[in-house]
């Protein structure tokens, strides 16, 4: 038998309050569900100090509660050069974070956009602005979804 490593995920966005700490819980009750979570390492992050310290939001608690999905207790913090190097895949939200990720000299490799995984999405919005954050948990659920399946667990 070989030992199958752990895969650690990062979920980035503006000020971690809404859609990053909103994937980190859809994709750990996700994997929850599918008795993987001993095989990931999940986390998320801010790539601005606005929201630092600060709780989910509640309009994107509020809709996570709605889908039965648990959140993790969580304070925002800054993603660090740190986070860069220790996981195995960043997922970042819309363009404004991929030039963030490029201003901090974050952007590589394993900073991947999760509409990657979408269907033929072209961002994921901040829903703070927006308030669609039905949309957003939706938009969530199918990339992450497709990028589990892509892995062939």
């Amino acid at each position: 038998m070989y030992h199958i490593s752990m895969i650690k995920v990062l979920f980035l966005c503006h000020g971690n309050i809404c859609r990053s700490v909103g994937a980190q819980n859809i994709f750990l009750n996700m994997i929850k569900k599918a008795g993987l979570e001993d095989r990931f390492e999940v986390d998320s992050a801010a790539l601005t100090r606005e929201e630092i310290g600060n709780p989910i939001y509640p309009p994107m608690a509020r809709e996570l509660h709605k889908r039965g999905i648990p959140i993790v207790n969580h304070h925002a913090r800054l993603v660090t050069k740190s986070d860069i190097d220790h996981f195995d895949i960043i997922f970042y939200m819309d363009d404004d974070n991929e030039y963030d990720l490029r201003g901090y000299g974050y952007y590589c490799d394993k900073t991947i956009p999760i509409y990657k995984y979408g269907n033929g999405f072209v961002e994921i919005e901040d829903p703070w602005y927006s308030g669609r954050f039905d949309l957003v948990v939706d938009q969530i659920t199918i990339c992450l979804k497709n990028y589990l399946a892509s892995l062939d667990m």
